[in-house]
């Protein structure tokens, strides 16, 4: 049992803290990436090869020229079908000071290494922020029956198997049924897991 409670109380923040670290990194390459353009120049370079990857991607190869000198520019990343023909025109952008350093004008080549990271931290963080925020809600829900809850005289109507596991087996979780003596209305409640608690099913 304390072995389940440590994977639920852990895994939440699991899942927060790492979507923010993914998150972190891809706005880190986003930065780089936005002052790399704000500060670069820019060329007009010609593919001259695409190259097949291990993925079944095709990664474009892709000459330019600064000045009087040809420089020669291997994309990491690919795609399928190919984004670029043998022999298209593409803008590049360029470091002044490194003309080697460079990367092609267009948004997947360019955002694409910081957008994917940021995208898959956010949904990451997201789902641990709401698995925590849940978590949250429902111990003040408790918390705030055990101060301000009426107290109430239930019939005990049956019985069923908790998600926890102690020892391999499941706790029982009583269920019961109130009736409002107002409106002779009829509630059905359900114990809460290892405590003394009735909530509404």
């Amino acid at each position: 049992m304390k072995k389940n409670k440590l994977l639920t109380s852990v895994f939440p923040w699991f899942f927060t803290v790492f979507g923010c670290i993914f998150f972190s990194v891809g706005l880190w390459i986003f930065i780089a990436t936005y002052q790399f353009v704000r500060l670069s120049g820019t060329t007009v370079g010609i593919v001259t090869e695409l190259r097949p990857k291990d993925t079944g991607t095709f990664a474009p190869t892709i000459e330019y020229s600064v000045g009087n000198k040809t420089f020669t520019f291997y994309s990491s990343a690919g795609s399928n079908p190919p984004a670029f023909s043998h022999g298209q025109q593409v803008t590049m952008y360029y470091n002044p000071e490194d003309p080697n350093v460079a990367k092609i004008n267009s948004f997947f080549y360019l955002w694409g290494e910081s957008g994917i990271p940021m995208l898959i931290g956010s949904v990451i963080m997201i789902i641990g922020v709401g698995i925590l925020y849940n978590k949250t809600k429902k111990k003040n829900i408790y918390a705030d029956l055990k101060i301000h809850g009426k107290r109430i005289d239930a019939y005990v109507i049956g019985q069923g198997e908790g998600s926890i596991k102690v020892n391999g087996k499941n706790p029982f979780v009583l269920q019961a049924q109130w009736q409002d003596p107002v409106t002779k209305k009829y509630t059905y409640l359900k114990a809460r897991i290892c405590g003394l608690i009735l909530c509404r099913m």
